[in-house]
C-alpha cells in the first residue's frame, strides 16, 4: 500500500501542478497576462497538499479494490466488467473527496480569501 500512496501522490502532484502550469502558460500566451501572476492564482500549498493526500488514498482505494476482486491492477483490465466498475467508482470517490478536500482547502487559504 505504500507504493500505492506514493504513486497516487506524486501523480495528483503532477497533474495538479501541470494544470496550474498549462493554464498559466494559455493565459500568458493567449491573453498577454503575466505568467507568473497567473501560475500564482491557480496554485497553492494547500491545493497541492490536498492534491496529493486525495491521490494517496485514491490509488490506496483502487489497488485495494483489485486485490479484494483477485485481479491484477494493470492496464489490460480496463476493458474488464471488473476492472470498468473500479475505476468507475475511483473516479466518482475522487471527484467527491477531492471537491470536499479542496472546499475544505480554501476555506483557510488565504489566497482564495
Amino acid at each position: 500500500m505504500t507504493t500505492a500512496a506514493i504513486t497516487g501522490s506524486g501523480t495528483a502532484a503532477g497533474v495538479y501542478t501541470g494544470v496550474a502550469v498549462g493554464a498559466a502558460t494559455v493565459d500568458a500566451m493567449v491573453h498577454g497576462a503575466s505568467f507568473g501572476d497567473s501560475f500564482n492564482q491557480r496554485f497553492s500549498p494547500v491545493g497541492l497538499a490536498t492534491a496529493v493526500t486525495v491521490g494517496a488514498y485514491s490509488k490506496i482505494f483502487t489497488t485495494s479494490m483489485f486485490q479484494w476482486a483477485g485481479i491484477p491492477n494493470s492496464i489490460q483490465n480496463i476493458t474488464t466488467i471488473p476492472g470498468i466498475v473500479i475505476r468507475g467508482n475511483q473516479l466518482a470517490i475522487g471527484q467527491t473527496a477531492g471537491k470536499a478536500a479542496q472546499a475544505i482547502a480554501n476555506s483557510g487559504d488565504p489566497k482564495k480569501k
